[in-house]
C-alpha cells in the first residue's frame, strides 16, 4: 500500500492493488455493539484512473457496490474470497456474524401492524420497532415488554 501526500488538502490518499486484504467499516445499523466493526475483504478489481474505486470480495461473495479508497483500511489477516455469488454489503455484514440472534431490522411502523401492508406482518417477524404513532402494536415481541431496553418500541 502506497501513501501519497496531497499538498493542497494536506491529507494522505491511500492506493491499493489487486489482491490486497482490506477492511470496510460496518455501519451501526447493520451490527450490534458486540459485533466486529469491520468486514475483511480482498480487492479483486480496480475501476477508474483518477478516482479509483475498488471491487471487493468477502468469504460470503462479491460485493455489488464499489468502494473508494477512503472507505478502506489495510487488514492484516487472511481472507479466502468466494467469487461465485454477488451479494450486498448488508448481507455480507449479517453473514459475518451468523450466531447473533439479537440483530433486528429498523422499521418505522405507523399502523397497529394488523394490515397486510405492514412490513412486520409481511415478513412474519416480531415487531420491535421505533414507532411514530401512539397506537399499540398487535405483533409485539414478548421480550420487548419485559425488558426496559426499548422504551420507544413499546409506546
Amino acid at each position: 500500500m502506497e501513501y501519497f501526500y496531497n499538498k493542497k488538502k494536506r491529507i494522505k490518499i491511500a492506493s491499493f492493488s489487486v489482491g490486497d486484504v482490506v477492511s470496510v467499516g460496518i455501519p451501526k445499523l447493520d451490527r450490534t455493539s458486540t459485533d466486529l466493526k469491520c468486514l475483511p475483504a480482498v480487492i479483486i478489481q480496480i475501476h477508474g484512473v483518477k478516482r479509483q474505486s475498488y471491487s471487493l470480495a468477502t468469504k460470503h461473495g462479491r460485493l455489488k457496490k464499489k468502494h473508494l479508497a477512503g472507505d478502506l483500511e489495510k487488514f492484516f489477516g487472511e481472507v479466502t474470497p468466494d467469487l461465485t455469488q454477488d451479494i450486498t454489503f448488508r448481507e455480507a455484514a449479517k453473514g459475518h456474524h451468523p450466531s447473533n440472534k439479537f440483530t433486528r431490522e429498523y422499521r418505522y411502523c405507523v399502523s397497529q401492524c394488523n394490515f397486510t401492508r405492514c412490513p412486520c406482518r409481511v415478513k412474519s417477524i416480531t415487531c420491535l420497532t421505533y414507532r411514530r404513532s401512539s397506537n399499540t402494536c398487535q405483533n409485539k415481541d414478548e421480550t420487548a415488554t419485559s425488558w426496559k431496553l426499548w422504551p420507544r418500541a413499546i409506546s
